[in-house]
């Protein structure tokens, strides 16, 4: 929804939409409200198709795209393996979309663990890269805790704005002790992929996470590849 407009995607297109009297949704013409508007038709898999697409004519490729969700995001290579996993025959794509029925259970389990898996891969390569990456896709902060050589007695105090100060969340390798170090990191700090810098430049001996070779100045991304390491 945009001002109040409705719009839906269709491959590589958006197409404002009207929904009618009779409950049918139709596509509106972009500059002629008075146009022949064609209805749409939806297989509750959140895809919708024209009502005069022929999905007895589209190939294999274009019949998983239309079936919506993570088919339309994945690549062909990866696409073309879950459907493959499945053992379906291709009529069997033909009858969804002429049905209006959703995708296979099959299917959508069989994409779901290739998103996930790219999910992870993404992240690993954020953490290895110091992308910024979204707080509650940081897994890097608990694998920290667990890297040979942390100190038992560092602690980190990760705070909910974007400041150093307010509401925060304790993360520790161990039970709480007197005499602790409390690294300090502000969500903004967290997400800006300075992770491994945040928390050197508070550590009372950074040395201890890397090689006795490795110069202060390239701690930082040691510590990110480590951190990439344990994640995979």
């Amino acid at each position: 929804h945009v001002d109040g407009r409705t719009f839906v995607r269709i491959d590589e297109h958006l197409y404002e939409t009207q929904q009618g009297t009779d409950g049918a949704w139709r596509v509106l013409h972009p500059q002629d409200r008075q146009a022949y508007s064609p209805s749409l038709e939806h297989n509750a898999s959140g895809a919708w198709r024209l009502a005069y697409d022929s999905p007895l004519e589209w190939d294999r490729l274009m019949l998983l795209r239309r079936l919506g969700g993570v088919a339309q995001s994945v690549d062909e290579i990866d696409l073309e393996c879950a459907w493959r996993s499945t053992g379906l025959e291709d009529g069997v794509l033909q009858h969804l979309h002429v049905a209006g029925k959703k995708m296979p259970a099959l299917l959508e389990d069989a994409l779901a663990r290739l998103d996930a898996d790219r999910q992870v891969s993404q992240i690993i390569d954020a953490v290895r890269h110091a992308r910024p990456l979204a707080a509650h896709n940081n897994f890097a902060l608990p694998a920290l805790l667990r890297l040979p050589g942390w100190p038992q007695d560092h602690v980190i105090q990760i705070f909910e704005g974007s400041e150093r100060w307010g509401a925060s969340t304790f993360y520790r390798g161990q039970a709480e002790a007197l005499g602790e170090v409390v690294i300090q990191i502000s969500r903004s700090e967290l997400e800006s992929g300075d992770l491994a810098g945040v928390v050197l430049s508070q550590m009372e001996d950074p040395s201890v996470l890397s090689d006795a070779n490795v110069i202060p100045s390239e701690r930082p991304q040691a510590l990110q590849s480590r951190l990439a390491e344990q994640l995979e």
